[in-house]
């Protein structure tokens, strides 16, 4: 009987330290992908706001603008 509770426990143990281990796969996961994030998407309002053709944006009408 001692030894089924033993095992019990270490099962409990080692699914705990998968658990923590899977949950700070997830965190890392996260953190990169806000990472890329923060970097995307400014450039992507960027991107939308050079591409619209209004002709209140500075420099339209110069060769050099845009």
């Amino acid at each position: 009987m001692e030894d089924i509770d033993a095992a019990q426990e270490r099962a409990l143990i080692v699914k705990e330290v998968f658990s923590n281990r899977q949950t700070e796969q997830m965190n890392r996961a996260f953190y990169t992908l806000s990472i890329v994030v923060v970097i995307i998407l400014p450039l992507g309002l960027l991107t939308i706001l050079l591409g619209i053709n209004v002709g209140s944006i500075p420099w339209t009408e110069s060769p050099r603008g845009f």
